[in-house]
Parts: C-alpha cells; sequence; structure tokens
C-alpha cells in the first residue's frame, strides 16, 4: 500500500477512525472520507502522511476530534469538514495543524485555528470566540454595577430597622424592594462570575453554556426580577398614597396584610421565572437563543415565545408607569390638599411637593428607561450589522438606574 497515492473511501460505513489507521499508505496525497458515518476521529489517527495534501471528512456526523489527530502531515493543504456537526475538540486540536486552508461552516473550528491557517467561517454577530463578555470595559462593568447594587441595598438593608421601627409594614416593602433589586444583580454577577471561568476559551464552551444549569438559572433571575419589580413598586406606590389618603383605615399599615401580598407576588414571579425558563429551555432543545443568557433576545428569530415576553414586558412596565403616575398625582394632591386645612404646614407646602415629584421622578426613570431598553435589544437583535459589544452592554442601559433608584427613594421619603 506504500505506493497508493488517492484513497477513495466515501460513502461507506465507516463510523470510526483508529489510532495509525493510514500508517501503511505513507505515499498518499489525498484522502477523501466524506458521506461516511464517522462519529470519532481518535488522536494519531493520520501519522507520517509526508505527501497528504488533501483529507475530506466533510458529511459526517462527527462529534469529537481528539488532539493531535494529525501528526507530521507537514505538506497538507486543504482540510474539508463541511456538514459535520463537531462540538467537541480541545484548543490545541486545531492550533497544532500544519494546514494551509479549512473549509468548514463552523466559526468555532476558525475561532481556534493557527494564525497561518486560513478559514473563513465568520462567528455570528451575537457570538463571540473568546469571552463571554467580549471586551474588558464590559467585564469591569458588569463587576462594578453589581458591586454597587447589592452596597446600596444592602446599606439600606441594614438602615431601614434603625429609622423605621415603628413602620414595620412600611419597612416589609422596602426590605422587599432590596431583595427584588438584589435579583438583576444577581444575574449581572452570575455572567461576570461565568466569563471569569471560561478565561478566554469560551467558544470550546459555549454550546455546553447555553444548555446548562448556570445560563437557564440567569435567564429565570432575570425574568423573575422583571415580573417581580413591577409589581412591588406598583405595591410601595400603592401603601404610600393609602397611607396618606386613609392614614388609619388602610391595611397597608398593617404587616400581616402586607407580608400576605407579598408572598403572593414573589410566588406568581417566582413561578412565571420557573415556567417560562422551563418552556423556552424545551422549545430550544434546551439551548437558550443568546450566550447573555437574556430573555428578551432572539437573534435567530426562531422563538415566538422570546417575542411574546418582549412585547408583554414592553406593555406591562407601560401600564406600570402609567399606573405610578396616576397614584403619585392623587397622592400630590391629597397632600395639597391637607396642607391647606392644616395652617402651622402651610410653609411646607411647596417642600412636600418638591419631595413626592422627585419620588415619582425616580420611580418612571426605573421603568422609561427598563422598557426602552428592551424595545432597544430587541430592534438589535435583528439587524446583522450590530456590534456584539453593543449587544452585551446593552443590559447595562438600565442596570444602574433600576436597583440603585429605589433603595434612594426609600431613604428620601424618610
Amino acid at each position: 500500500m506504500v505506493n497508493v497515492v488517492q484513497t477513495d473511501f466515501s460513502e461507506n460505513n465507516i463510523s470510526l477512525i483508529e489510532t495509525s489507521c493510514f500508517h501503511t499508505h505513507q505515499n498518499v496525497a489525498n484522502i477523501n472520507l466524506s458521506a461516511n458515518s464517522i462519529r470519532q476521529i481518535k488522536a494519531c489517527s493520520f501519522v507520517h502522511l509526508f505527501s497528504l495534501a488533501k483529507l475530506d471528512l466533510s458529511k459526517n456526523p462527527l462529534q469529537y476530534l481528539a488532539p493531535y489527530f494529525m501528526i507530521n502531515t507537514t505538506n497538507i493543504h486543504t482540510l474539508q469538514l463541511l456538514e459535520n456537526q463537531i462540538h467537541h475538540f480541545g484548543s490545541v486540536t486545531f492550533q497544532v495543524l500544519q494546514v494551509r486552508l479549512i473549509l468548514t461552516q463552523n466559526y468555532k473550528i476558525c475561532c481556534v485555528t493557527h494564525p497561518n491557517t486560513t478559514c473563513e467561517a465568520q462567528p455570528p454577530w451575537f457570538m463571540s470566540c473568546s469571552d463571554l463578555l467580549p471586551t474588558k470595559y464590559l467585564k469591569v462593568l458588569y463587576c462594578a454595577i453589581s458591586v454597587v447594587v447589592f452596597l446600596l441595598n444592602a446599606f439600606s438593608l441594614i438602615s431601614h430597622p434603625a429609622t423605621r421601627s415603628r413602620r414595620e409594614a412600611y419597612l416589609f416593602l422596602v426590605v422587599f424592594v432590596n431583595i427584588t433589586d438584589m435579583m438583576c444583580a444577581t444575574y449581572l454577577l452570575t455572567i461576570w462570575i461565568s466569563d471569569l471561568t471560561f478565561k478566554g476559551t469560551f467558544v470550546l464552551w459555549e454550546r455546553i453554556w447555553r444548555s446548562g444549569m448556570t445560563c437557564h438559572f440567569a435567564f429565570a433571575i432575570i425574568i423573575t426580577y422583571t415580573v417581580n419589580i413591577q409589581f412591588v413598586l406598583l405595591l410601595l406606590s400603592l401603601s404610600r398614597m393609602m397611607a396618606v389618603i386613609y392614614p388609619v383605615q388602610t391595611p397597608f399599615q398593617q404587616c400581616d396584610f402586607v407580608m400576605k401580598i407579598l408572598s403572593l407576588l414573589l410566588t406568581v414571579s417566582s413561578l412565571t421565572g420557573i415556567l417560562l425558563t422551563f418552556t423556552v429551555s424545551q422549545c430550544s432543545e434546551r439551548l437558550l437563543p443568546i450566550s447573555l443568557c437574556l430573555p428578551f433576545v432572539d437573534p435567530t428569530n426562531s422563538l415566538h415565545l422570546i417575542k411574546a415576553i418582549v412585547w408583554f414586558t414592553l406593555i406591562s412596565q407601560t401600564i406600570t408607569s402609567a399606573g405610578i403616575i396616576v397614584m403619585h398625582t392623587l397622592l400630590l394632591q391629597e397632600v395639597k390638599a391637607t396642607s391647606k386645612l392644616i395652617t402651622e404646614f402651610q410653609h411646607r407646602q411647596k417642600q412636600n411637593i418638591q419631595l413626592f415629584v422627585t419620588c415619582l421622578l425616580l420611580q418612571l426613570q426605573i421603568f422609561f428607561v427598563g422598557w426602552q431598553q428592551i424595545l432597544f435589544i430587541w430592534c438589535l437583535c435583528f439587524s446583522p450589522d450590530t456590534p456584539l459589544t453593543l449587544l452585551s452592554g446593552a443590559p447595562l442601559l438600565c442596570c444602574p438606574s433600576m436597583p440603585v433608584s429605589t433603595p434612594l427613594s426609600s431613604f428620601w421619603l424618610q
């Protein structure tokens, strides 16, 4: 077999390439193994083939390529891996290949090839070759914002028991807001820690990451936060209004009543997050549509459920914003009427109005920035020219506003 120059094993039923399989074909120049049933190629399968110029492994259900499956094939020019499903390979598998051209549609292979190798498959605009967060700027922002949110809300959790000891019902509301805000920080921190874990090898783990528990956990957390924050801020605004209009009869002054409502809200939002996460994971064969695990983004435009989540969030946050406007308007009218009746507080009328207007603006900032962010991300998803950096940074458009404003406004209302 030493003088064999071309071998054509295509359209057979070959399923495995063993070690040193072609060691007797030292002068072979062209090996065609396309259209077989090859699922695995072991290490040292193609060894000392100094004349080999072309190797065709196309149209095989290849799932695993061992490191060093080709050794001392110094003259190879073309490696064809078209119509394959290679998901498992090491970072050195293609780095050590002395091949000039790799033909494949798998962008992951092109991400880890040697710099001197030509490989034209480009990653989709919403994927990165190296890291989950593609730039150092985003890495710093994700970490910094999550830490700031945790610290501010932790400070609020510690401070309010001392300053609000006589208003336990209100205290429960503020604590619930702080815990809800920490969900947003938990999402950012989860993405940031995962990015650190991959250390530049994300392309090798991208499929496992998107189908894994951590990504689904982040997806569920951000959905739960999105639903819960609307409920709790509506409840907070309603309790403020009722405490002013009906200071004695309102049930919002009763701890048991407030705790029951908060428990119900947490249950509804948690079940919503779990149910939507489970449904999306099943619809997409356990593979979320984007590596950032956002519930508002489907760059492949393959899941109608993602569109439904976006529209639901957009409409619900708009309604919530309108509800907050109405309740604060009624609150301001009641404060104005009360100030007219009580002469000793007339000089504080302007101060009270300014205070509640400030609080109203803070609450509206949360929602206006929030739903605009979701609409913005959704528009980005269908533009092939959108940079990955812009998409990765899109969640940060609202993160500094949403979980930071609520603890500050609760302090200003003391």
